[in-house]
């Protein structure tokens, strides 16, 4: 039996395109294995659409670099968007909740695959990005220095044809109620039928205006 940690690294905060720019919310990242050392990555990133920069895009390409388990670059990978939403549209199930006129989130799936090449070595999946924006955010010093990373870790292929586990939500609502309460499923279904456990931590910063975005290693 292989237990998965699921981490739950939602970032419900506002952040980029490469000159600058202040649009990452959050994201997240998975994969599926589809056999030898291949694997399906989708990543899903979610931006600020109103208060970021307007000039800010998804990027195209995306940069992901996959880095072995002692911490290696490995090789990295060019992504182009599959799917983009406008417009994800907040759940509005709250008397109390008129929806605001300065939230606007656009969302993104990259999905691509990768060939491991070690399968007697497990790997990590790393996308990373800057920034965040200071309209909505008072719990960060300087946010327009912050950005959002969002990995997986495969485990050696030969020792485990492995899929991540899927969180059964897509996301955690966009705006609550202040001082309401609210209820999030944050269960999940794994394809292998391995035990699951939960914790919270503290996210990865990710990277900053000096170096908005991973490329070429």
């Amino acid at each position: 039996m292989y237990f998965k940690k699921i981490v739950l690294f939602f970032i419900l905060a506002f952040s980029s395109d490469f000159a600058f720019a202040t649009h990452i919310v959050g994201g997240e990242m998975t994969y599926r294995y589809v056999s030898g050392n291949t694997y399906s990555i989708t990543l899903s990133v979610y931006r600020d659409d109103f208060n970021g920069n307007p000039q800010a895009l998804f990027d195209a390409p995306a940069y992901i670099a996959l880095y072995d388990q002692n911490g290696n670059f490995v090789t990295y990978y060019e992504e182009y968007l599959d799917v983009q939403n406008n417009n994800v549209a907040p759940p509005i199930n709250n008397p109390c909740l008129n929806q605001p006129n300065n939230v606007r989130i656009q969302k993104a799936i990259y999905t691509f695959n990768i060939t491991v090449p070690n399968p007697n070595m497990g790997y990590h999946v790393v996308y990373a990005r800057c920034c965040r924006n200071g309209a909505l955010i008072n719990n960060l010093l300087n946010p327009d220095y912050e950005g959002g990373t969002y990995t997986a870790y495969i485990p050696p292929t030969n020792t485990y044809h492995n899929s991540s586990p899927v969180f059964v939500q897509d996301r955690p609502p966009i705006y609550v109620c202040l001082n309401k309460p609210i209820t999030f499923d944050h269960s999940a279904t794994d394809l292998n039928g391995d035990s699951l456990y939960y914790s919270f931590c503290s996210p990865i910063k990710g990277l900053d205006q000096n170096g908005p975005a991973i490329d070429q290693g």
